[in-house]
């Protein structure tokens, strides 16, 4: 092959890898820097006989594709079909200083020998489907297909206007695509058709379908036999990469070029590549993917089920009550404001200005900028972890800088929880993702549902039902209750993390502190500062438990700080009667712990050695985790920590996750509306059962949470705590 790259002028030190890949593929390649035109490229590949050009350089790839049209990121792995054919790649940096940057320059590469020879992208056929006749044509085809791949498009009035099919073969041939157009009221004769392809016994596939299963159902079309989804599957294999059709499309996909921004100019056109993409995309999963990744997804695609369930069932809240916090919360916000109005001596000051946060405290007050650490580097040096660190140079910085965060908190709150849109009905809606992270914890966000349109708002702002609930604070808890003749139950798994942490790592000290009459994290202090404190209330138990967590998991001294917080940093060195600075009170801690528990050095180099020799990592359930290298299986600290992390993170939840379905299954299903699951919530169940039968259903839900979890060091059993309560805050007191 003999290609041409185009590269920007500032990455000439990051050539390495892409010419190490040509060296091992027999390719030639000729560079040229800095912006060009199309036709520039063109006429210096055919100048040299090139048979391909490949593009890194951001302004070479605006030249190409226009302005509005998506991201470099975006388009990375895409293939624009000119003369000769451009492979556009992610800026050549980020190969070097991403974990996944050396696997995404390859799999992008890796299209080129098909590239310079087919000349031209795959073609598959599709019908927008109209008329009656068509569309029982189009149901007659599908009903042949052993698969249905399938997707929707929605409007913000929550409609459903097309939906498209792609039918597969036993052989898995692609055949032609049949997208309904249902966004006229004259076509609604066609919703009968797509709801009787949707009852047909065929295998569903969907990218992403929790999504399309809850809208589907909406309208009465529940899709039958849904048990295979290209984004959880691939999630099941690659948990740490972007999951967007988009995404997975430009990576394996040998002629994809990016398409979303064609879905308000072509609809139904982008409705038919949406359905194509995903079936191409799931014909290469089953033939690369190993087979971990679908013991990984047979773990995962159970909860689909009860996760869609919970997106209906909400939460009841107190409005009155809701309205009573929101003014005590405003009351708060302007005392605070007040407050450092007063300490800025600055009557107009605006905590919300990086420019009048940042003059306060670096040129007022002299504070000291910190040196920024990690990947995503702070420009102003007002965002909240910069702020922390600057509160540890004085108390009094401390005290300011509190306050501020105190402020920010409140705000925050003000705007993404107590102003959250609740149904007519006063519900609030949210949306659970059981590939939201790479431990398989489900994440969650508002529903995909959209309210109506306030008089203060446009359709760019136009807000969604609901908000997300995994990090819902305590003061929301209170106005979220149970419906009429219902109470909620909350089931804890208790200590969960800490008690996968001593299995894991195989720590008999560790464990047994966990299992001791004296509360754990109690008994950790002591241990550490040679302290006898037994009353569970001490204000010292809080710092305890950060130790342990961020001792846990690789972190040193400074990320203990950022987890403490200003406010609390030099109280507890005036508890505890340390003298130094608050960097080497940190580091005394983080030793100390290692020193008391012996086995978690030992673990980390186990897994580190573990990683570079194998290339994934495996929690004691089976559950595998890819692990990418940088060319050479070294695997920096920031990585290694993620891996010793993603251990305990990952079997913890997984028993959760477990019960989750199994409640839903076997508890649920069978109560004829006495029991309602509402969420997994970090490490306990929630759900709302029928008051009169509450000591049955408690019983029924610590039954199927109470899951023995095999290991290296024995077996693993979290103990439970519940509580029963009208409101959900009095269940967690």
């Amino acid at each position: 092959m003999r290609l041409l790259l185009n590269a920007a002028e500032g990455e000439k030190g990051y050539r390495a890898p892409i010419q190490s890949w040509c060296r091992k593929n027999g390719a030639h390649m000729q560079v040229t820097y800095g912006e060009k035109s199309y036709s520039e490229l063109h006429n210096k590949a055919m100048l040299y006989d090139m048979q391909a050009i490949i593009v890194s350089c951001p302004e070479t790839f605006y030249n190409l594709v226009g302005k509005n049209k998506g991201t470099q990121q975006d388009w990375a792995g895409s293939v624009l079909w000119e003369k000769l054919p451009v492979l556009l790649l992610n800026p050549l940096r980020q190969v070097q200083t991403i974990p996944e940057g050396h696997f995404l320059l390859h799999a992008h590469l890796a299209k080129l020998p098909r590239i310079t020879t087919r000349k031209a992208p795959e073609a598959y056929p599709f019908e927008i489907i109209t008329t009656r006749s068509a569309a029982q044509s189009a149901l007659n085809h599908l009903a042949q297909a052993m698969y249905i791949v399938e997707d929707i498009e929605t409007s913000r009035h929550n409609g459903i206007t097309s939906i498209g099919f792609t039918p597969l073969s036993p052989s898995l041939t692609i055949g032609r695509t049949y997208v309904f157009n249902l966004s006229q009221p004259e076509l609604y004769h066609l919703w009968t058709y797509c709801r009787d392809i949707n009852l047909l016994p065929n295998y569903k596939i969907f990218h992403n379908g929790g999504f399309d299963a809850f809208h589907l159902c909406r309208w009465y079309m529940p899709p039958r036999n849904y048990i295979l989804d290209t984004e959880y599957l691939w999630h099941s294999w690659y948990a740490e990469l972007k999951k967007s059709l988009a995404f997975v499309a430009n990576t394996v996909l040998w002629d994809a070029r990016y398409w979303k921004y064609e879905a308000e100019a072509s609809p139904l056109e982008y409705n038919a590549k949406d359905c194509i993409n995903t079936a191409r995309i799931f014909k290469h999963i089953l033939a690369s993917a190993p087979d971990w990744a679908w013991r990984n997804y047979s773990k995962l695609i159970p909860n689909v089920a009860p996760v869609v369930w919970c997106a209906f069932e909400g939460f009841k809240v107190d409005v009155d009550k809701l309205g009573g916090i929101r003014e005590r919360a405003e009351e708060e916000k302007e005392e605070l404001l007040t407050s450092l109005r007063t300490m800025s001596a600055t009557p107009d000051f605006n905590p919300n200005s990086p420019k009048q946060v940042a003059t306060w405290i670096y040129q007022a007050l002299r504070a000291k900028k910190p040196a920024q650490r990690g990947p995503k580097k702070a420009t102003t040096g007002t965002d909240t972890k910069t702020l922390a660190r600057v509160a540890l140079q004085h108390p009094i910085y401390a005290r300011i800088i509190s306050t501020l965060q105190d402020y920010r908190a409140i705000s925050k709150a003000l705007s993404t929880y107590y102003t959250a849109r609740l149904t007519p009905g006063g519900r609030l809606l949210f949306t659970l993702n059981p590939d939201g992270t790479e431990t398989e914890r489900f994440s969650s966000r508002a529903s995909s549902l959209y309210a109506p349109l306030l008089p203060s708002q446009t359709p760019s702002t136009q807000q969604n039902y609901g908000t997300q609930l995994q990090n819902i604070p305590p003061y929301m808890k209170v106005a979220l209750c149970a419906d009429d003749g219902y109470v909620l139950i909350d089931i804890d798994k208790n200590k969960s993390e800490a008690f996968c942490t001593a299995k894991i790592s195989g720590d008999e000290v560790f464990e047994a502190d966990l299992k001791g009459e004296l509360d754990f994290y109690l008994a950790l202090g002591n241990r550490l500062f040679g302290l006898n404190i037994t009353d569970k209330g001490h204000p010292l138990r809080q710092i305890f438990k950060k130790i342990n967590h961020s001792a846990s998991y690789m972190a040193g001294g400074d990320s203990l700080l950022d987890s403490i917080g200003p406010a609390n940093v030099f109280k507890y060195m005036t508890l505890l009667g340390y003298t130094g600075s608050p960097k080497s009170f940190a580091d005394k801690c983080i030793r100390s712990l290692l020193q008391t528990y012996k086995k978690r050095k030992e673990w980390w180099d186990n897994t580190r050695t573990f990683a570079k020799n194998f290339g994934y990592i495996e929690t004691p359930d089976g559950h595998h985790r890819h692990v990418f290298d940088y060319g050479n299986r070294h695997i920096p600290h920031a990585t290694l920590r993620s891996l010793v992390a993603h251990q305990p993170q990952h079997l913890s939840v997984a028993g959760l996750n477990e019960a989750f379905w199994k409640a839903w299954y076997y508890v649920q299903l069978e109560s004829e509306g006495e029991f309602r699951l509402k969420g997994q919530v970090h490490d306990s169940i929630v759900a709302q059962v029928c008051e009169s039968k509450k000591e049955e259903y408690e019983k029924k839900l610590l039954e199927v949470m109470d899951i023995p979890q095999p290991t290296a060091h024995g077996i693993l059993r979290i103990p439970l705590e519940s509580s029963i309560s009208k409101y959900w805050k009095e269940s967690k007191t």
